[in-house]
């Protein structure tokens, strides 16, 4: 299991090195996978597009951040990592919104 969540965050690494540089649509599974070394048939394995992978960034950097641990008394600071996070990765993420 371990060596799963390895190879997705190299995955979503690679990816958002690649959004650093070109548009979400120009990017290949092929540019994903070349970029660390690894076949594409690795990259099926783990998603079935170079959108669902965005999708899991989305939630394990993202949703996750917010909601673990969330209640009442710190929804301000959880919403603030959250929103610093994306702050952090501005590029990214207008890019992977400015499809």
């Amino acid at each position: 299991m371990q060596d799963i969540n390895i190879t997705k965050q190299a995955l979503s690494n690679s990816l958002k090195e690649l959004m650093l540089k070109k548009s979400f649509d120009k990017i290949s599974i092929s540019d994903i996978t070349s970029n660390i070394h690894l076949n594409r048939q690795t990259f099926y394995y783990h998603f079935q597009d170079k959108y669902d992978l965005m999708n899991w960034i989305y939630y394990n950097e993202i949703f996750v951040v917010l909601v673990d641990g969330l209640n009442e008394s710190n929804y301000e600071e959880k919403f603030y990592q959250m929103f610093d996070k994306m702050h952090k990765e501005k590029a990214i993420y207008v890019n992977a919104l400015s499809m």
